[in-house]
């Protein structure tokens, strides 16, 4: 997909200083992996020219700092920073101090899902941000992440023929997150015929492989207190014929990976440490946004899930409101 705010990333030279934000993480990485691709082959030896960070880091305001220092060897020099949205005050500080003012020499490319929260005695960088920036900024909307145009695009990249339908179909058994649509995509194109298309019978086929996905969505949803999100993934696996014993035990198994992702946030592990989980991406924002909130405390949510696990041993019948039950009380809940 060509959106408008990619294009504002083709210009002839590439820009000293590019912040990147958007709400859907997968349109802001590619983004990010477009304008670093063009730029990396300028800046070699990477041992010498390029500095990778996260803003929430300690090491977030000093990787601003050797945007300033010039290449070795090379004719530009490559700093790429992620994580604006959770950036420390003196992170944020610094990438705009050093956007009034940047090293020409350099790429420095930030990037993000929004400003950081206002916090107490801090700056409202969501005001002060756009007005320092001006054309360095590339925003995504909401509206940019079209998922089902852009599968039909993924599929069209791939060299198979992904139809309207097909697409709504896909996104209805899988979701919207762009990059579990491409993984999925992916996994059709190899199942259809080479230069052919997708079919809805492939689809269906496929539906059982595509559930574990599904289960991710429910298990963000309860982690994150999002009904929105929770509830359409629950009754999608219960509408394909999955068995809610077996979905409480898939529950359960993935909140134990979420709930230690959330601890290691909680006590800011070092990036290595929290990638060694292996938590998809499009659960780890949501879940560090949840602990940035104060929630996810293991003992209440694994005490909730296991008095459900209980409850629906005991019961004959009615497992699947014993699941609907759970979601709400998790969703809802006030602490």
């Amino acid at each position: 997909m060509q959106l408008p705010a990619l294009q504002r990333l083709d210009v002839a030279e590439p820009r000293p200083v590019t912040v990147i934000l958007g709400p859907e993480r997968t349109l802001v990485d590619r983004a990010v992996e477009r304008l670093v691709a063009r730029v990396r082959p300028l800046a070699e030896p990477a041992s010498f020219n390029v500095t990778v960070a996260d803003m929430a880091s300690p090491e977030g305001a000093s990787a601003v700092g050797a945007a300033r220092t010039l290449p070795m060897m090379a004719s530009r020099r490559l700093v790429v920073l992620r994580g604006v949205e959770v950036a420390t005050e003196a992170a944020m500080a610094a990438l705009i101090a050093y956007a009034e003012s940047p090293n020409e020499s350099t790429v420095l490319v930030a990037s993000g899902t929004g400003w950081p929260k206002v916090v107490k005695g801090g700056r409202a960088w969501a005001t002060v941000g756009p007005k320092t920036l001006g054309d360095a900024l590339v925003k995504f909307s909401e509206d940019d992440a079209n998922p089902v145009a852009w599968a039909r695009a993924h599929a069209a990249s791939l060299g198979v023929t992904l139809g309207l339908a097909e697409a709504c179909l896909l996104v209805d058994l899988t979701g919207t997150s762009l990059a579990r649509l491409e993984r999925e995509v992916e996994k059709l194109a190899l199942l259809a015929p080479e230069g052919g298309t997708i079919e809805a019978a492939l689809l269906h086929e496929a539906t059982a492989a595509l559930a574990e996905p599904v289960v991710w969505d429910l298990t963000t949803g309860l982690a994150t207190r999002n009904a929105a999100l929770a509830l359409p993934a629950l009754h999608r696996l219960l509408a394909s014929g999955e068995a809610p014993h077996r979905l409480m035990a898939l529950i359960l198994w993935q909140l134990r990976t979420v709930l230690r992702y959330a601890d290691l946030v909680r006590r800011r592990a070092p990036e290595p440490e929290l990638r060694a989980l292996r938590l998809r991406p499009e659960v780890a924002g949501p879940v560090r946004d949840e602990v940035q909130r104060g929630g996810l405390a293991a003992a209440e949510v694994l005490g909730r899930v296991t008095r459900a696990s209980r409850q629906m041993n005991r019961a004959k019948a009615g497992a699947d409101r014993v699941l609907e039950a759970l979601v709400l009380d998790l969703t809802l809940r006030r602490t």
